[in-house]
């Protein structure tokens, strides 16, 4: 009993706690642990539990998810793991060094690197098997039960990795399960500093600022320019004024006549004037919940489906951010 308090103890002491975190039913209490305690306090568990006499039957065979130590290794050869699921790119991308994105079309390979603060790197290569599928072989043999539960341990959001704890990278329902190796990859760019952000990304990274942004309002006397739809909105006696440079209708009989028809049947809106972003791929659904703050997995069940929110720009302050409406036309076409 004694050693299982101490190992207690040690736990405890090696779990950092960050202020409460909006849950579905209220806020919640949130805690990391490092990494290498956490991994030394499973061993010698273990290691008591092997040691005393049991009448349950000892497997003698162990994986992922199962009985997992960092330890354990693959019996000869290289080891891999295969990750699935909707936010797997996500995930990869913020967990690995490489550039995640240019792995297009499926079948590509990269070398990559997994930092595991205190424990080292862990060089690997990366294969896409499918958009929401991906291979990581892992040499040496000796690596593989570190990374597996290193992956694991971020996956499930406990694990000690940054100094912002209220950092949270996707997780479940990731799937982290051991395959068959790919072929290693040894020569090749394993990091990739355009990045953003990953795990324990060197602070020194310094590139150039991109050029600030400065909106020039069009000169005023400037001739309007017209939509597609101005013959018709003139015939049909719609007050023009000027708007963005086009002249726009304001309004046709009275605004309360409108409304009123806008809340008993419908109302249309003359967007040819607008500007369109078009977003195609596969790891464009998750790219677009970083775009557009408004925007989340349960935001769509459906295509052709609509959302007015706003386009963050590289400032990302929300008083600056552009309004717009983002429309889902398949699982990887977005307007």
């Amino acid at each position: 009993m004694e050693e299982i308090a101490g190992l207690i103890v040690k736990v405890l002491d090696a779990t950092k706690t960050y202020p409460p975190m909006p849950a579905r039913s209220g806020e919640k209490s949130r805690a990391k642990v490092d990494f290498c305690t956490m991994n030394m306090v499973n061993d010698a568990v273990r290691k008591l539990a092997d040691s005393k006499p049991s009448s349950d039957e000892i497997p003698t065979h162990h994986g992922y998810p199962h009985y997992f130590y960092a330890s354990d290794k693959p019996a000869e050869g290289y080891g891999a793991f295969q990750l699935t699921g909707e936010g797997v790119r996500t995930f990869l991308n913020y967990t690995l060094t490489n550039d995640i994105e240019a792995l297009d079309p499926p079948g590509q390979s990269q070398p990559t690197r997994m930092h595991t603060p205190p424990c080292g790197d862990i060089d690997a290569t990366l294969t896409c098997v499918s958009p929401k599928v991906f291979k990581l072989t892992i040499p040496p043999a000796e690596k593989v039960g570190l990374a597996g539960t290193w992956l694991n341990g971020i996956s499930t959001g406990f694990v000690y990795y940054d100094e912002d704890l209220a950092i949270r990278i996707p997780g479940p329902p990731i799937s982290i399960l051991p395959t068959e190796p790919e072929e290693y990859i040894e020569e090749g760019e394993r990091v990739c500093d355009d990045k953003p952000w990953y795990v324990a990304m060197p602070k020194d990274i310094s590139k150039p600022a991109l050029p600030e942004f400065v909106w020039e309002e069009p000169p005023q006397n400037e001739e309007l320019k017209r939509t597609v739809l101005h013959e018709t909105h003139i015939a049909m006696g719609a007050k023009m004024v000027p708007f963005a440079g086009f002249d726009m209708p304001v309004w046709y009989s009275s605004v309360m006549e409108e409304h009123r028809a806008v809340r008993e049947a419908a109302g249309l809106f003359d967007v040819t004037h607008m500007g369109v972003f078009q977003c195609e791929g596969p790891p464009t659904q998750q790219s677009s919940w970083t775009l557009f703050p408004e925007m989340t997995p349960s935001s769509w069940k459906s295509a052709n489906q609509s959302i007015r929110t706003s386009l963050i720009p590289p400032t990302a302050k929300l008083s600056m951010t552009l309004s717009s409406t983002a429309v889902m036309k398949t699982a990887i076409s977005w307007l």
